[in-house]
């Protein structure tokens, strides 16, 4: 569980890209298009929140060590953003397809409610089982020094 505070090289690597990413393309659509630079940063950093924070989560807590390629950072990258489409958005449209609700809803406030709830699903679901896992590996640990 610890390892969930931790940023080793990697990660930092991994969110100073993303940071760079994230200020090119404000900066980009901020010249090009009449709408304000915090629009923009703010619809980016609810992607990120949405698409990636849960993931890397994930990712951090039971991948943390993985690697296919030479480049550690965008393997962790993308395992995070693909965590994250696989759970929040599969969940989010189960949850949306079984809403029973009346036709005379706001659906853009319900919509932004279920994906807050979604994403906080995801996470403490991901942090539960971590913490089962950690407590059931210490009993497993008991268990054997008790028997030896």
């Amino acid at each position: 569980m610890k390892d969930l505070f931790s940023f080793n090289e990697v990660d930092k690597r991994m969110w100073m890209g993303i940071g760079a990413v994230v200020a090119v393309m404000v900066l980009l659509l901020s010249i090009f298009t009449t709408t304000s630079a915090f629009y923009y940063f703010e619809r980016l950093a609810i992607a990120i929140v949405e698409m990636f924070i849960p993931g890397y989560i994930i990712t951090k807590l039971f991948a943390d060590k993985l690697e296919f390629t030479e480049y550690p950072s965008i393997d962790k990258f993308l395992v995070s953003l693909f965590f994250s489409i696989s759970t929040v958005q599969t969940l989010y449209f189960f949850l949306e397809r079984m809403r029973f609700e009346g036709l005379n809803t706001d659906e853009g406030v319900n919509s932004n409610k279920l994906v807050i709830f979604v994403v906080f699903l995801v996470i403490g679901s991901a942090v539960g089982l971590r913490i089962y896992l950690n407590k059931r590996k210490a009993l497993d640990a008991d268990a054997d020094d008790q028997a030896s």
